[in-house]
């Protein structure tokens, strides 16, 4: 047997009720009563590992432009003169 999902008008009425709900009382999770899980945190947590990956990005622009061939200028001043 092959069932269909009918959308109804009752449906979105639900969905929207729903939705409204959440924004307004905002869930929050207990873990275990250590800490608590809001959209605060998780806001929080995103800027934090965008921050991370953009230091990290940083640091292997800079390695990677320490490791290239220094140019002519420099090795003619890196020269000794006998």
């Amino acid at each position: 047997m092959k069932s269909s999902t009918r959308w109804t008008n009752s449906n979105y009425i639900q969905i929207t009720l729903f939705l409204n709900a959440i924004n307004q009382y905002q869930p929050n999770v207990n873990v275990i009563g250590f800490y608590e899980i809001n959209r605060g945190l998780l806001g929080s947590i995103f800027f934090q590992i965008l921050s991370l990956l953009l230091t990290y990005l940083i640091v292997l622009v800079q390695l990677n432009s320490s490791f290239t061939t220094p140019s002519s200028a420099e090795q003619d001043y890196n020269t000794t003169m006998v």
